[in-house]
């Protein structure tokens, strides 16, 4: 399968971010420093994007608490181009980092069983290989790898619960807006020949694109 020449290097990049993560969080959780964490995940990325994904929180105030998150990135939601064309899952690689910062309100001395309020902070680099797209008339137009950044402030509120002693699982929602959105698409296949092996850039600032958040995660309680 044809590649773009910086995704073997994206892959590398992928793999040594999620080996220094893995190795955080087993010196982590030897140390007092995970006393009262939890480890979470999103199932839904999980099971239906097939994105393995892994989270800590980490309370550091009776009412605050800190975040960070990895995912890697198997499948990702794209629109190909077309009338009514909402977009599926295509094969992709590349990863999600997020960092971020909780309030709880009315929350207990021991746990962060509560309504929140929170504000995050995510990188985004997602790379496809031999992507179709088309056109308005949802005929073939060309195939392209592409490779999308896209930095993003979250701002969500949600609600935590304790599910018999040491598991939990959370609901949320809110707005992401992205700080800048780029692609870059090289052309291998098109019904214009002379367009291959072009290479095509799009950046938009903040504020052209954002999207809605809703989901849950479960996790454990240490």
């Amino acid at each position: 399968m044809r590649r773009l020449p910086l995704a073997a290097s994206m892959e590398k990049q992928t793999n040594l971010i999620l080996t220094l993560f893995l190795i955080l969080l087993i010196n982590t959780v030897k140390g007092q420093f995970f006393e009262n964490s939890i480890i979470k995940t999103r199932p839904f990325q999980d099971f239906v994007g097939f994105n393995p994904n892994l989270g800590i929180e980490k309370p550091v105030s009776k009412k605050f608490t800190v975040e960070m998150e990895y995912m890697y990135r198997n499948r990702t939601w794209y629109s190909s181009g077309g009338e009514w064309n909402f977009g599926k899952f295509h094969q992709s690689n590349g990863f999600r980092l997020l960092g971020g910062v909780r309030k709880y309100m009315g929350r207990n001395k021991t746990s962060p069983f509560a309504w929140f309020f929170g504000l995050q902070f995510a990188y985004s680099q997602v790379n496809f290989n031999n992507l179709e797209q088309y056109d308005f008339h949802n005929e073939y137009d060309k195939t392209v790898d592409l490779i999308i950044k896209y930095p993003e402030i979250i701002i969500n509120i949600g609600r935590q619960f304790q599910l018999f002693k040491s598991l939990t699982i959370e609901f949320y929602l809110g707005p992401s807006l992205y700080l800048s959105y780029s692609k870059k698409s090289e052309i291998v296949q098109s019904i214009n020949p002379d367009e291959i092996g072009n290479i095509e850039h799009d950046k938009y600032p903040f504020g052209e694109y954002g999207r809605f958040n809703f989901g849950w995660t479960i996790g454990y309680k240490f």
